[in-house]
């Protein structure tokens, strides 16, 4: 498979994520498909989306064959992690403010500290870093 296939797959699966984000988050569906997806897009970002990027920048850069494919896949993983975490994130808010009294202190700590992480990285994507730079 040639990588510029691989990258319209995963670019028409994430249209298919970010229709379904609208679908719950927008319309208001019940408040246990808010949890799941919750849940299933913190999941797929923070657990699967984010590891594959720095699996992909650890692993694929060695290879000359792969010199600017690898820097392109890597730099799509995060920046959809990115993404479909925030949106995880945010779901997570509305269901908190939804949910008066009730306050889930070290699962709200975790969300916060992954989204601050998250925003630190992306906000060193302007540096001057080079492909030479380690």
């Amino acid at each position: 498979m040639h990588w510029v296939q691989l990258i319209q797959i995963l670019l028409e699966l994430w249209t298919l994520v970010q229709l379904k984000l609208v679908l719950v988050v927008v319309l208001g569906t019940r408040r246990d498909e808010k949890e799941m997806f919750n849940g299933v897009l913190d999941t797929v970002a923070w657990g699967i989306l984010l590891p594959l990027g720095a699996l992909t920048a650890w692993y694929l850069k060695v290879f000359k064959s792969a010199d600017p494919a690898w820097f392109y896949l890597h730099a799509f993983c995060q920046s959809s992690a990115y993404i479909v975490g925030v949106a995880g994130w945010s779901t997570g808010l509305k269901l908190g403010s939804d949910s008066p009294g009730i306050t889930y202190h070290k699962h709200k700590n975790i969300g916060i500290t992954l989204f601050c992480l998250g925003t630190l990285q992306g906000s060193m994507l302007p540096l001057p870093i080079g492909f030479g730079n380690e």
